[in-house]
């Protein structure tokens, strides 16, 4: 089974996914769309030539060929809303957003 990740967030954290995974270096894991929200900021990152930059969580969220979505992008509002979504649509999911599960585990949970 491949992994094809759809990652929130291409801040710090995210582009530090992004490097730890072009280390790990396995064909099976890809990133398939990274959604940021400015386009135009330069990224400390290197894109492959194959992962989508995009402005829009649905762009992510609604891609039916990704299967895992890693959620960076910190908060708890709409990431709240990213987390849930994403099981919802039979996803897995990966945050590092301690305030997100504090705040809400029992609704991601439930879901």
């Amino acid at each position: 089974m491949s992994l094809k990740i759809g990652l929130i967030g291409g801040g710090t954290v995210g582009g530090g996914v992004v490097e730890l995974l072009r280390r790990v270096a396995n064909p099976a894991i890809t990133i398939s769309k990274i959604c940021v929200r400015d386009l135009t900021k330069k990224r400390d990152f290197t894109l492959d030539s194959n992962t989508i930059l995009t402005s829009s969580i649905d762009d992510v969220l609604n891609d039916t060929s990704i299967n895992c979505i890693v959620e960076v992008m910190g908060g708890t509002g709409l990431a709240k809303d990213v987390v849930l979504r994403s099981l919802a649509g039979g996803k897995h999911v990966v945050t590092a957003n301690k305030a997100l599960i504090a705040s809400h585990m029992s609704e991601i949970q439930a879901a």
